[in-house]
């Protein structure tokens, strides 16, 4: 124990992510607390409150900086299909080994913890992710290729914002987010909604 008082700066950061995510993988996000991240990191609270707000702070650092997601957003790729439909359900597809790595239920609880504290100038969920950026681009693609009629640059960024919104919707019911799910909202709602800009 001595000795991991003595951890500082990026030793003892990597210490905390490691627990986090330990903890919330034995426990579960839900029921994971700052005390239980803190025994497993052989820290205090306090210094986990100097580093970050809260425990969705925490993990949202973990998503960023723990290797099985580094490894998970090194491999992501835009995908280029060669047309609107198969790109936007290969994006829409891209999130399945980070849902995996994650858990549907841990994702749940951590949307519920972030939207309270969203705010009108929060981008994290909904425009500073990949599948927006990626999305931007898939668009300005099939603008040029006459799939659909309106500049990406004028659609409203609600209508952008739909892959993102229904995936979130889809894990907050606990339901299965699979491809064929994936080609319902493709097909069904995504698609039609574009074209009839």
């Amino acid at each position: 124990m001595e000795k991991s008082h003595r951890r500082h700066g990026q030793e003892l950061e990597d210490a905390i992510l490691k627990a986090a995510w330990q903890v919330m993988q034995k426990i579960g996000y839900a029921k994971m607390t700052m005390d239980d991240i803190a025994r497993a990191a052989h820290t205090n609270k306090n210094t986990i409150y100097r580093r970050w707000e809260n425990k969705f702070e925490l993990l949202k650092d973990v998503t960023l900086e723990y290797r099985p997601f580094k490894e998970f957003f090194s491999e992501l790729k835009q995908p280029d299909n060669g047309n609107l439909r198969g790109d936007l359900i290969g994006l829409m597809c891209e999130p399945f080994p980070l849902i995996k790595i994650i858990g549907t239920v841990n994702l749940k609880a951590m949307i519920h913890d972030y939207f309270p504290e969203a705010s009108q100038n929060s981008a994290f969920i909904l425009h500073d992710t990949f599948i927006q950026k990626y999305l931007n681009n898939i668009l300005l693609q099939a603008f040029k290729r006459g799939e659909i009629k309106k500049d990406p640059k004028k659609i409203d960024e609600t209508i952008k914002s739909l892959p993102t919104l229904l995936m979130i919707s889809r894990i907050i019911s606990e339901q299965k987010y699979d491809r064929q799910f994936v080609t319902f909202l493709v097909d069904q709602i995504i698609l039609p909604i574009l074209k009839n800009l």
